[in-house]
C-alpha cells in the first residue's frame, strides 16, 4: 500500500544520509508465531538510539553501523534470550529471521531485573521471602550438664497476586530475600538474643512483596508461613517439627505447593514439608541446612552439656518469585 511504500523510501534515505546497513528482523516463536510490540536490541532507530519495536506481524526496521550487527532479545521472563549476529555493509539492505523459544512460567531465584515482551496479557506472582535461621544450641551447667535443644527457624511468608499490573518492555526489579544465618552455638550456661538466627530477607516484585521468616525464641519455634519447630520438656531437650507452610504458591503453570516450611527443633525435630531444615541430633550433627530458593527455615542447634559441646543453628533458605503469564487465548 502506500504507506508501506513511503516508509520504504524513508527508511532508505535515512540509511543512505547516516552511512548506515538497514535491518528487517522478523521475530516468531518456534511455531512460526509472530512476536509483537517487543524490543530488539542491537536495532539502531533513525535517531541512533539503541533498540526497536516489532509491528503486529513481529517485524522490526532498524539501522546498523558497517561490520557485525548483533540482533538480540534479552532480558524477558517470558522469552528465552536469542542472538543473531550479522555481517553488515553500510548502504544495503538485510532481511534477518529471529526465532526464539517462548515460555508461560518462570521460578526466579536470584535478584535481577525483568521485563515481558507485548505477547504477554496478563500475570499471576508468587513472592516467598527467605527463610529465618535456627537458634544456636546451648547448655546447662553443674555436675548433671546435659543436652539443650534450639528452636527452628520460621518458613518465609508466601503472597499470591494474580493479574498484577505491567507495561511491556518495561524493566522490573525482582528482589530475593537471603535466608537468615543461624545462630552460633554454646556452651555457657545462658541463652539470650546473642545466639539467636537471624531474620529471613523480604522479597518482592511489582510491587508485591513477601517478609522473610523470623528466629525464634529460647522456647518458641520462629514466626513465618510454617513455623519453626518448638523445644518441649523442663530440660528444652526435646525438638519439635516445623510446621508446613500455610499457604499454597505456583510451582509451575498449573500446579501449586506449600512454600516456606519452618525448620525443626534441635534434638531431632523434622523441618516442616520440603523446605524447612532438620534439627541437630546430636552435638556433633548439625542441623540439615534447608534446600536453596524455597524460603524454608533452618533448623535448631543442640548443645551437649557432657562434652561442653554445642552445634550452631542451621542457615534459613534464600526467597523465590515465581510467575505464570498469560497470552491472548
Amino acid at each position: 500500500v502506500p504507506d508501506d511504500v513511503f516508509n520504504d523510501i524513508y527508511s532508505r534515505l535515512i540509511m543512505i544520509a547516516q552511512d548506515k546497513a538497514r535491518l528487517i528482523v522478523t521475530v516468531k516463536d518456534a511455531s512460526g508465531a509472530p512476536i509483537p510490540n517487543t524490543l530488539i536490541s542491537g536495532l539502531q532507530d533513525e535517531s541512533g538510539s539503541n533498540g526497536a519495536l516489532t509491528n503486529e506481524n513481529g517485524v522490526a526496521t532498524g539501522y546498523a553501523d558497517e561490520g557485525t550487527a548483533n540482533i538480540s532479545v534479552s532480558g524477558f521472563a517470558d522469552l528465552v534470550d536469542k542472538t543473531v549476529s550479522q555481517a553488515v555493509q553500510k548502504g544495503i539492505t538485510y532481511n534477518i529471521d529471529l526465532s526464539v523459544e517462548t515460555r508461560n512460567f518462570l521460578k526466579i531465584t536470584s535478584s535481577g531485573n525483568y521485563k515481558f515482551s507485548g505477547r504477554i496479557t496478563r500475570v499471576d506472582v508468587t513472592v516467598v521471602g527467605g527463610g529465618g535461621g535456627g537458634n544456636g544450641g546451648y547448655c546447662r551447667s553443674g555436675s548433671s550438664r546435659g543436652d539443650r535443644a534450639s528452636v527452628g527457624g520460621g518458613g518465609g511468608y508466601c503472597v499470591v497476586q494474580e493479574n498484577v499490573d505491567f507495561s511491556p518492555n518495561t524493566l522490573y526489579g525482582a528482589v530475593i530475600g537471603a535466608g537468615g544465618r543461624g545462630g552460633t552455638g554454646n556452651a555457657y550456661d545462658k541463652f539470650d538474643s546473642e545466639f539467636y538466627g537471624e531474620n529471613g530477607g523480604s522479597s518482592s516484585f511489582l510491587g508485591v512483596t513477601a517478609n522473610g521468616g523470623s528466629h525464634g525464641t529460647q522456647t518458641s519455634g520462629g514466626a513465618g508461613n510454617g513455623r519453626g519447630g518448638n523445644v518441649t520438656g523442663s530440660a528444652h531437650d526435646t525438638g519439635g517439627n516445623g510446621v508446613a507452610g500455610s499457604v499454597y504458591g505456583y510451582s509451575s503453570f498449573t500446579e501449586t505447593v506449600l512454600y516456606g516450611g519452618g525448620g525443626g527443633a534441635g534434638y531431632g525435630g523434622k523441618g516442616g514439608a520440603d523446605f524447612g531444615g532438620d534439627g541437630a541430633t546430636s552435638w556433633n550433627s548439625p542441623p540439615t541446612t534447608v534446600q536453596a530458593n524455597t524460603g524454608g527455615g533452618g533448623g535448631g542447634g543442640l548443645g551437649d552439656g557432657g562434652r561442653d559441646d554445642a552445634t550452631n543453628g542451621g542457615d534459613g533458605g534464600s526467597g523465590v518469585i515465581a510467575l505464570r503469564m498469560h497470552t491472548a487465548a
